[in-house]
């Protein structure tokens, strides 16, 4: 899932899926706060070249992402395996 940012673009609606995998998710501006189903915190700013990790209760090895999914799933295992999950559900359905 590539987010892109324009000038036109409803943050809170492109951040919907991952919702349900974290905690909590808070937008405010082109900042996204969020918290893992392992507490770790993460706030990050959305821009036309992704986003960029402001601050983080772990560290974080790199800090700018193509999108959010990208970085979650690459730091929290909670949120991957929830993903992985909901996907794996939505593709058994279609058969």
């Amino acid at each position: 899932m590539l987010i892109l940012i324009d000038k036109n673009m409803n943050i809170e609606e492109e951040v919907a899926d991952i919702r349900p995998h974290v905690n909590e998710l808070v937008v405010k501006g082109n900042e996204i706060s969020i918290i893992t189903k392992e507490g770790i915190e993460i706030d990050v700013e959305m821009n036309t070249n992704g986003i960029r990790v402001i601050r983080a209760s772990i560290e974080i090895q790199r800090n700018a992402y193509d999108d959010v999914n990208q970085m979650l799933t690459e730091v929290s295992e909670a949120y991957r395996d929830s993903f992985s999950q909901e996907l794996m559900n939505k593709l058994m359905g279609l058969t």
